[in-house]
C-alpha cells in the first residue's frame, strides 16, 4: 500500500487501498469530503464513506489535496 503524502502518487484503480499520512482508505468508498480550519485547533479533513464519517487531522492538507486531485466532483 503506497504512502501518499501528496497527490503525486496516483492510485492504479479506485479499489486499491491508499495510505495518505496515517489514514488508509479506498477511493471507491469515498462519497464526499471537506476541510475545516478552526483557529487555535488542528485543521481536519472530514471524509464521508458509505454509511459513516471519519474526521482526520490534516493541518497541512495532504489528504484533502490528494482527494481533490483524484476524486471527480459533480456539480448539482
Amino acid at each position: 500500500m503506497p504512502n501518499t503524502p501528496a497527490s503525486r502518487n496516483a492510485p492504479k484503480s479506485l479499489t486499491e487501498h491508499i495510505r495518505c499520512d496515517d489514514f488508509v482508505f479506498r477511493l471507491a468508498d469515498v462519497d464526499g469530503f471537506s476541510h475545516q480550519s478552526v483557529p487555535e485547533s488542528p485543521s481536519i479533513t472530514i471524509v464521508n464513506f458509505k454509511g459513516y464519517t471519519q474526521t482526520i487531522p490534516d493541518s497541512e492538507k495532504h489528504l484533502f489535496d490528494f482527494l481533490l486531485a483524484h476524486i471527480k466532483h459533480e456539480s448539482h
